[in-house]
């Protein structure tokens, strides 16, 4: 999968960050569910308070996905990394003063490399996309 390429894909389809991420991650899994992936909307834009970013919420989302059993030790790894790659996990702290011009160069990068950080943790902690475990 080309990351960059099918982010640059599903934004010109209208999806928002957290939606891109669920949905390519369900890519990953060969599954469909067009309701998760319109659910993910509701963490867009710091769940449309100024909280923690959609991109990296989506993506917790995703590694419990995975695996609910290890989803808290990927998600607080995930958080981790987040921090220390972008300085801040919150929406408005990461566009800065100018959220629209900051949401069309900045946001996909970001989620382009959280993407590519989730297929690094799920490959640190040996899970198979396709054969998910809910243990």
């Amino acid at each position: 999968m080309n990351i960059t390429k099918r982010v640059n894909e599903l934004l010109l389809q209208g999806h928002c960050c957290s939606q891109i991420i669920m949905k390519m991650g369900l890519d990953k899994m060969q599954k469909e569910n067009e309701d998760l992936v319109i659910a993910m909307k509701g963490l867009s834009q710091g769940m449309y308070a100024g909280t923690v970013c959609g991109t990296l919420s989506a993506a917790s989302c995703l590694l419990f996905l995975l695996s609910v059993s290890m989803g808290q030790d990927m998600s607080t790894e995930l958080t981790g990394w987040f921090e220390k790659e972008f300085g801040v996990i919150d929406c408005p702290e990461l566009l800065g003063d100018d959220p629209v011009g900051a949401s069309l160069s900045l946001c996909p990068e970001i989620i382009q490399r959280t993407f590519a950080e989730v297929l690094e943790v799920a490959e640190r902690y040996n899970l198979s996309w396709v054969e998910i475990t809910n243990g």
